[in-house]
């Protein structure tokens, strides 16, 4: 197992810390809230091996958006879809891009299932998947970019 470098430790930290601010700010783009973070840590699976630091960027990102008292039901979702997409997407055998992109629509279907079932199918729904899987993209880009000049990610290469 890699241990991540120093650089890529602190480009993955400034992008989740950047999409959850963004989030946890009212980020809104063409009427709709991505869920930028969801996005971040999805997109994140795939290239750290080590689950306890991922889990540690899940919380990161999870501490960001509801840093607030009191028990909240979307922050204790938001960590569990982040935990069940840094384990089933382990082992998707397809290219890390086309599975990051599939977990997000999966993130963003759950999220929707849990706390606005009536939005499902309506525009809404869909420019946010959307939205969020050209975030996705561009954040897997940007990961693979560094990755890929200073170590190799788990397995971008499938």
């Amino acid at each position: 197992m890699k241990v991540p470098t120093v650089l890529t430790f602190v480009a993955a930290a400034c992008v989740i810390v950047v999409l959850a601010v963004l989030q946890a700010n009212g980020f809104s783009l063409l009427g709709v809230k991505p869920n930028l973070a969801l996005v971040g840590i999805a997109v994140l699976a795939f290239f750290i091996e080590n689950i306890l630091l991922y889990l540690f960027f899940v919380v990161l990102a999870g501490f960001i958006l509801k840093f607030a008292p009191g028990f909240q039901p979307e922050l204790l979702f938001f960590l569990s879809i982040g935990v069940l997409i840094g384990i089933i997407g382990r082992y998707f055998p397809w290219h890390a891009l086309f599975s990051s992109l599939l977990t997000i629509v999966f993130g963003t279907l759950l999220f929707y299932l849990v706390f606005a079932v009536q939005l499902i199918g309506s525009m809404v729904f869909i420019k946010e998947v959307l939205l969020n899987m050209a975030v996705g993209t561009i954040v897997f880009a940007f990961f693979l970019n560094i990755w890929d000049n200073t170590e190799n990610s788990r397995h971008y290469t499938k």
